[in-house]
C-alpha cells in the first residue's frame, strides 16, 4: 500500500548457521514445528493490491533487507525484517522502463542475471548463493 515495501514472512533462521528447511523435507509434516519463533510453514493472506513482490535466498539479504539494526537507546541489536526500499525502488523503476522502452525479454534476463551476480559491491563479495525473483505489476 502507498508504495511501501513490507515483509510477508519472518525469515526462518535456525539454531545453527546455514540451517535450511528444504521443500522436500519432513519438517513440513511435523505439527506445530517452530523456527525463529514462527510456526513452520508460515502463511499469510494479502488482501491489498500488490504492485511487486520478491522471493529470495538469504544470499541477497545483506544487500536488499534491513536486518540486524542497532538501537542506540537500548544498546541492542534487533531485526526489523523490512525490505530496503533504496534497493528495490530503483529496480522497480528500471523494470517498468523496460516495458515502455520495449527491451526484449532476453536482454531483461541478461541484465537481471548480471545485476544479481555483480550489480553492486555487496553482491560481488557475497559467497552464499544469490537467488532473487522479482515480480512487477506494470502500470498501463
Amino acid at each position: 500500500m502507498d508504495g511501501e515495501w513490507h515483509s510477508m514472512i519472518t525469515p526462518h533462521k535456525g539454531e545453527e548457521a546455514n540451517q535450511t528447511i528444504f521443500l522436500s523435507s519432513e519438517f513440513w509434516n511435523i505439527p506445530f514445528y517452530e523456527m525463529s519463533g514462527v510456526m513452520v510453514p508460515e502463511a499469510r493472506i494479502i488482501k491489498e493490491k500488490v504492485q511487486a513482490f520478491t522471493l529470495m535466498s538469504d544470499g541477497c539479504e545483506n544487500t536488499s533487507w534491513k536486518f540486524n539494526q542497532y538501537d542506540e537507546s537500548t544498546e541492542k541489536y534487533y531485526d526489523p525484517n523490512l525490505p530496503f526500499a533504496n534497493f528495490f525502488d530503483p529496480i522497480l523503476a528500471t523494470f517498468r522502463s523496460f516495458r515502455s522502452k520495449k527491451v526484449s525479454l532476453e536482454k531483461r534476463k541478461t541484465k537481471w542475471h548480471d545485476f544479481i551476480k555483480e550489480g553492486n559491491k555487496s553482491f560481488i563479495k557475497e559467497t552464499d548463493d544469490k537467488t532473487m525473483i522479482l515480480a512487477v505489476l506494470y502500470k498501463l
